[in-house]
């Protein structure tokens, strides 16, 4: 949250440009999953996700408003915005192990500072019995 204090009138004016923030997650290989991020629809311009792999040596752009990066070739992500709420769920159909990492939602107008959560994605493993 921006906070500015009026040196001359003692005003406190605020401005909260990301109102939700993601929120950590643990989610099976396999299965859906799902991040949210909120905007004060009144102050944000645009908002974008990226990605930073577990080990920080991947980083991608994933979205902004011009739509999906198409050099981001997930096989499952979507985003799902709803410009009247300032809602931006970014969408997972089918979570692998390499979807886990850092996912950071940013209002582009430079209003706020960044909010990130990160996705552990659990793997099964295949336990074979011996005779």
């Amino acid at each position: 949250m921006l906070v500015w204090l009026g040196a001359d009138t003692g005003l406190q004016l605020t401005s909260a440009a990301l109102t939700v923030r993601p929120r950590n997650t643990v989610v099976l290989s396999g299965k859906h999953a799902h991040l949210v991020c909120q905007t004060n629809v009144s102050t944000a311009a645009s908002l974008s996700w990226k990605f930073t792999s577990v080990d920080g040596e991947q980083q991608a752009f994933i979205y902004n408003d011009n739509g999906l990066n198409p050099d981001y070739r997930r096989r499952s992500v979507s985003v799902k915005t709803n410009s009247s709420t300032g809602v931006y769920q970014l969408l997972f159909d089918t979570v692998q192990l390499d979807d886990a990492g850092t996912y950071t939602c940013q209002d582009d107008g430079g209003i706020g500072e960044p909010r990130a959560a990160w996705m552990a994605v659990l793997g099964t493993m295949r336990c074979d019995t011996l005779d």
